[in-house]
């Protein structure tokens, strides 16, 4: 919340977060259903475990925009992008180019990543 507020109207905010944040009850809830129902989520990129010192767990990158215009959501399962280093993972420069590419173009690829859209496009549950 404090980097969307500071956040330009026309920048990003790439934030590395613990995926618990996407799931969990609570105040974690609350913040995901402001986030999500005022349209400030563009992207969600699942890393692989084990890709940071000192944690294990795996992360993600949860990148906000102001003044999306698009109602969507991309995600990005990069989980398996990467290669073991000792018993640490490492992203490559293929596995990040693939990462990056996926973002800018926005189309969905089987199993890695999928444009998502917004509330209101599909008929309410009956």
């Amino acid at each position: 919340m404090h980097s969307l507020a500071w956040l330009a109207n026309n920048g990003a905010a790439a934030i590395v977060c613990f995926p618990g944040v996407m799931y969990r009850g609570g105040a974690e809830q609350k913040i995901r259903k402001y986030l999500i129902d005022n349209n400030f989520v563009d992207t969600i990129v699942q890393l692989p475990d084990n890709l940071f010192y000192g944690t294990s767990i795996a992360t993600c990158i949860m990148v906000l925009k102001k003044n999306k215009t698009a109602n969507s959501t991309l995600f990005i399962d990069a989980s398996k992008e990467c290669v073991k280093v000792t018993n640490n993972n490492k992203l490559t420069e293929d596995n990040i180019s693939k990462i990056v590419a996926a973002f800018t173009e926005r189309t969905d690829s089987e199993y890695f990543c999928r444009l998502v859209p917004g509330a209101g496009v599909y008929p309410a549950a009956r």
